[in-house]
């Protein structure tokens, strides 16, 4: 842990008060932790390749859906706000 890079974080007082920076690992240094402590999982269970790609699919279809509402919703107003009869 001493070879890790620290980050300086400005404006933050320790539990003291006083006036001390923090220093906390670099966020590649998290990142990195990360994958190190999931990747045996991962390797081991098949099936979680599966859970995790359909996780990521239900994320990628939530956010179509939001976009396709958001596409609707701003035909509605629009119509609504130009007194559009036709298109309301």
């Amino acid at each position: 842990m001493s070879s890790l890079p620290d980050v300086y974080v400005p404006f933050e007082e320790d539990k003291h008060g006083a006036d001390k920076p923090e220093k906390r690992p670099a966020w590649n240094h998290q990142v990195k932790s990360f994958f190190l402590m999931a990747a045996p999982y991962f390797r081991e269970s098949p099936a979680s390749r599966w859970v995790l790609a359909g996780i990521l699919m239900l994320a990628l279809l939530s956010s179509f859906v939001r976009v396709l509402f958001s596409f609707l919703m701003r035909d509605f107003w629009s119509a609504l706000a130009d007194k559009q009869v036709d298109e309301f």
